[in-house]
């Protein structure tokens, strides 16, 4: 089977995420470009990749994945518009950066896939959603799903719900970590070290995820097998419950999505 050329644009943590997860697959050649030239030829040793400018980039590759923050994005779709082709598919992990918007630059019919994946991705553990532009067929969606199955699970969505991927996915880390360090701190004041503290109350995190997702049960039904009547898990449940934690987490991501809505490029 011959090997399809995929070009990064964009080498920073989740770019080099997704050239690791892709470079051994033995389906894909894979090369990238990066505007900081130190950082390229990092890349370059640590994968063995030739270092190639930009141009030469989008004119040896099938597959373009773009990821660049998406201020960036007008000046390197500038860059590369004349360059890229209709034997192009063009992948974007840009926030709020429309499928319409990117085919704007591109003359000719031009797959685009938007994508956006999130930080799990660091280890192969992320889960991503992608759309099709309006000339991306149903082999760019097997070429998505192939590159970005490397470095988690993906799911394609109708893009009218990419703003709220982008609240739950891509946001949700912060939220959960910011969850964690209030945990630790909460546990530190309960009388355990702090060393202590980080380690037993990210496993729980960690350890808690992992039955959710082994036994396939819901998270409500976790909690009912948890908090026996009248036990320790119903009394600090209690206080959560008075807090409105559900409330709170509902306008959270209401406002995460409402922002990625504010951003975006359609």
């Amino acid at each position: 089977m011959k090997r399809i050329g995929v070009g990064i644009v964009g080498l920073g943590n989740m770019g080099e995420a997704i050239l690791r997860g892709i470079y051994r697959h033995d389906r894909f050649t894979v090369a990238g470009h990066d505007v900081q030239a130190a950082r390229q030829r990092l890349m370059a040793r640590r994968y063995r990749m030739a270092r190639l400018s930009l141009a030469e980039l989008v004119e040896r590759s099938a597959v373009v994945v773009l990821c660049v923050k998406p201020q960036e994005m007008d000046g390197v779709l500038t860059e590369i518009a004349a360059r890229v082709q209709s034997r192009h598919t063009v992948i974007s992990i840009a926030a709020g950066i429309g499928t319409g918007y990117i085919e704007k630059f591109f003359s000719g019919n031009v797959p685009v896939v938007r994508v956006m994946p999130n930080m799990g991705a660091l280890i192969g553990e992320g889960i991503s959603a992608f759309c099709r532009g309006r000339y991306a067929t149903a082999q760019a969606g097997r070429l998505t799903r192939i590159l970005f199955g490397t470095v988690g699970a993906l799911f394609e969505v109708p893009e009218k719900q990419m703003d709220a991927v982008t609240a739950v996915s891509g946001s949700g880390p912060g939220f959960i970590a910011f969850f964690l360090a209030a945990f630790v701190k909460a546990a530190r004041r309960a009388g355990l070290p702090a060393d202590l503290a980080a380690l037993f109350c990210r496993q729980t995190l960690c350890g808690t995820a992992g039955v959710l997702a082994r036994l396939r049960i819901a998270p409500e039904e976790l909690v009912r097998r948890v908090a026996s009547k009248g036990g320790t898990t119903e009394a600090g449940l209690a206080v959560l419950q008075a807090a409105g934690l559900e409330r709170m987490m509902v306008k959270t991501v209401q406002a995460a999505a409402a922002r990625a809505r504010r951003l975006s490029k359609r």
